[in-house]
């Protein structure tokens, strides 16, 4: 789990102290676990921005007038993780079920540069059995950066 408050000194974005009675508590935030099994399979990662934020204008003279809709450029993650555990599938299942598919966010690292994103789900996760050893689950993951 993810500290958000000010621990280090520095004032960070992400520093969100919480008043709880007479409790200064601090809040947590979900991440990807870590201890899995296996790593992800690059055979079909992806990794593309969400959405095309351009916004288009054209003028009668043939001009097109270009500009940005969002000032920050999302990343959408297509990942999958082959021959895990029934205990892997079980940590991913939980993971699903505390962030409520897409409600909220959670930390993840890329594999492919290791580079921590908050991300969320698009969409539930796909749980397949193994093909070829049914006692291992494969599982395809599809997450936007938030």
């Amino acid at each position: 789990m993810r500290l958000f408050a000010k621990v280090d000194g520095t004032n960070n974005n992400y520093d969100r102290p919480m008043f709880l009675g007479d409790l200064f508590t601090l809040r947590f935030k979900n991440e990807f676990p870590v201890n899995l099994s296996r790593g992800a399979s690059f055979q079909n990662f992806t990794q593309d921005n969400a959405i095309d934020s351009t916004i288009k204008s054209e003028f009668e003279d043939g001009t097109v007038l270009t500009r940005a809709r969002f000032t920050r450029m999302r990343k959408t993650f297509n990942v999958g993780y082959n021959f895990l555990t029934a205990a892997d599938k079980i940590l991913l299942e939980n993971l699903q079920t505390s962030v409520k598919i897409g409600a909220n966010t959670f930390y993840w690292t890329n594999p492919s540069d290791s580079t921590e994103y908050e991300v969320r789900f698009t969409s539930p996760m796909k749980f397949q059995v193994e093909p070829q050893e049914f006692n291992y689950w494969n599982v395809n993951l599809n997450m936007a950066q938030a």
